[in-house]
């Protein structure tokens, strides 16, 4: 088999460790030999084993000699709670490392290969490369940039309105939907919304059912030291903009010196459109729901002169839900 056969399947046991390997990466490994799979792991939660670690402890025969396949590049740094992996595929006996990225964290990003190499492994990465980016879109642009990555959300009509003038939105998507935007708000660690939409709407904001876990929830506005208290008993985050303009940006930078890597903003229409406007998102999630309201407030207010300016997504998907349609795409 080729190395973008495991390589592929070091993705499918990367992506097992949604939403608990978070903030670290999404990491699968496959431990090959005479041909036949004798090991498979991945990252399972932060703070725990890596990939290579499980693959390595799960195998069903010695590893001497064996070829490891790995997501991403193995780590060879100590400033971290578990022991660097590539002591242990020394140790092993592992006779080739076969990767489709380096790890862009400054402490390995190439370092963690040139140990092995110097230890006489025979090693190798980039294939599939994309592929691994994509898998690790949050991770890679939070520890290169430290503000996390940010996911837009949100449900309309068919003529772009998010509620009636009277604020009614309830419901606006059929359960099969709802349901899907439970799953976004487990694949991230934090959920962001507006303080207009704090108060008006009192969310709950966790997800539920089957994707049910804890998560961090961000509100955003101008807040009295009294506010921030109560806020702070339920369990919300306050970014306080005590009473400016603050920029996207500027919230993300707040964010992501928390340790938070990734971030969906539901609402409201003023939070959304800010982060439209200033253009510091990464990909949208539009749920459509085949209705007509009329009077009401919209998510998007921009004014373009030209359509070759109009914002274009890149990457679009779709799928449906009974007779909703949702679109998907990144900046």
């Amino acid at each position: 088999m080729s190395p973008s056969f495991y390589l592929n399947i070091c993705f499918q046991e990367a992506l097992k460790g949604i939403p608990y390997a978070s903030p670290n990466p999404l990491v699968g490994a496959v431990l090959v030999k005479n041909g036949k799979i004798i090991g498979l792991g991945h990252h399972e939660k932060c703070g725990e084993n890596h990939a290579e670690v499980n693959a390595i402890k799960n195998a069903t025969e010695d590893v001497a000699g064996a070829t490891l396949y790995c997501s991403l590049e193995p780590c060879c740094h100590t400033n971290k709670r578990t022991p660097p992996c590539t002591e242990l595929i020394i140790k092993s006996r592992i006779s080739t490392v076969i990767v489709s990225n380096l790890d862009p964290n400054p402490e390995v990003s190439g370092k963690g290969l040139k140990i092995l190499e110097m230890s006489g492994i025979k090693v190798e990465f980039g294939e599939e490369r994309e592929k691994g980016e994509d898998i690790n879109e949050v991770f890679f642009k939070y520890i290169k940039n430290k503000i996390p990555f940010v996911h837009l959300k949100w449900a309309q009509s068919l003529d772009a309105k998010l509620c009636t003038d009277q604020y009614d939105s309830k419901w606006i998507t059929n359960e099969e939907s709802r349901e899907y935007a439970h799953y976004l708000r487990y694949r991230y660690d934090a959920v962001l919304i507006g303080k207009n939409t704090f108060v008006q709407d009192a969310p709950n904001l966790s997800p539920r059912g089957k994707w049910a876990k804890e998560i961090k929830k961000i509100v955003v506005g101008n807040f009295s030291p009294d506010e921030i208290d109560a806020m702070s008993n339920k369990s919300f985050i306050a970014i306080n903009t005590k009473g400016k303009k603050l920029s996207t940006s500027a919230i993300l930078q707040q964010i992501g010196a928390l340790g938070i890597s990734s971030v969906l903003v539901e609402g409201g229409p003023a939070t959304l459109n800010q982060f439209l406007n200033e253009t510091t998102y990464d990909k949208v999630t539009t749920f459509i729901a085949p209705i007509f309201i009329g009077n009401g407030p919209s998510y998007f207010e921009s004014h373009f002169s030209k359509i070759a300016d109009a914002i274009s997504l890149k990457n679009v998907t779709h799928k449906s839900f009974g007779n909703n349609l949702v679109i998907e795409g990144s900046k």
